[in-house]
């Protein structure tokens, strides 16, 4: 059995293959320029994965799409926001939900995301 790492652009897993037809399609997808597939003898290896990562001006103006938009219309969103997928305007919006819902009575993390935090208090969502 053999073991691939497989990275695109913003995704890194590991999977096992077990049979032959498996290695084959594992090849077929390393070849064809949208991945990087590695034989790997090492079980734990890990690759390092490449996050979207977002500027204070992208927060900023994610905020204000929000504000206009709505919280559920990514793909809108995304439309607004040069280099953004509707996936990942989801995620980032996820992780600011969460974070609300998580850390609203820490004063440190409330004035970090003090505009993000006034907003889902607002709105009660």
């Amino acid at each position: 059995m053999d073991a691939f790492n497989l990275q695109l652009q913003n995704v890194s897993l590991r999977f096992q293959v077990q049979d032959l037809q498996s290695q084959i399609n594992a090849l077929k997808l390393s070849q064809n320029n949208t991945a990087n597939i590695q034989l790997s003898s090492e079980p734990d290896e890990k690759l390092p994965i490449q996050r979207c990562r977002w500027t204070f001006q992208e927060d900023q103006l994610l905020l204000q799409l929000v504000r206009t938009h709505g919280l559920t219309c990514y793909k809108t969103l995304a439309k607004h926001m040069e280099g953004k997928k509707p996936s990942q305007v989801y995620f980032k919006l996820r992780h600011l939900k969460q974070l609300y819902e998580t850390h609203k009575d820490d004063t440190r993390v409330y004035n970090m995301n003090k505009k993000w935090f006034q907003y889902f208090k607002s709105c009660n969502c």
